[in-house]
């Protein structure tokens, strides 16, 4: 039966099937080398000059459109570390390349980061602003 089934096909469409089976085949040998997160990594300077590290991961399958306009609003999220703490936050990412996170657990000191396509960044935390820079890792 399953010759006769294989015998009706198109010589087009065993060609289409073939293709397809080793695109898969290649893109399962090549999906460990494809980055689909990335580390970024800050050092930021306060008023004081006291130097302050932190980093964060995006995962940018977090932010695929939806498959149908009724699936539900998705919620993204990414785990900040940071020298003293961690803590969670939600990442965003903008067209032109700019990226952070921000979080409100304490709604009295709200942390942001915000960093440039440049790697320059702004972090506030409550009513403190920090600068410097950040660079983005597979």
């Amino acid at each position: 039966m399953a010759s006769a089934v294989t015998a009706s096909r198109s010589p087009t469409e065993k060609t289409h099937r073939r293709l397809a089976a080793i695109y898969g085949v290649t893109a399962g040998l090549l999906w460990p080398h494809i980055a689909l997160a990335e580390r970024v990594e800050c050092s930021l300077q306060d008023a004081g000059g006291q130097v302050f590290g932190l980093r964060f991961e995006i995962d940018h399958r977090q932010f695929s459109p939806p498959v149908s306009v009724d699936d539900p609003p998705r919620r993204t999220a990414t785990t900040v570390f940071a020298e003293t703490d961690s803590y969670p936050a939600e990442p965003f990412l903008m067209p032109d390349g700019t990226l952070g996170f921000w979080e409100n657990a304490n709604p009295a000191q709200p942390r942001m980061l915000v960093m440039s396509h440049t790697g320059a960044a702004r972090f506030s935390r409550g009513d403190e602003m920090l600068t410097g820079q950040c660079r983005r890792t597979p």
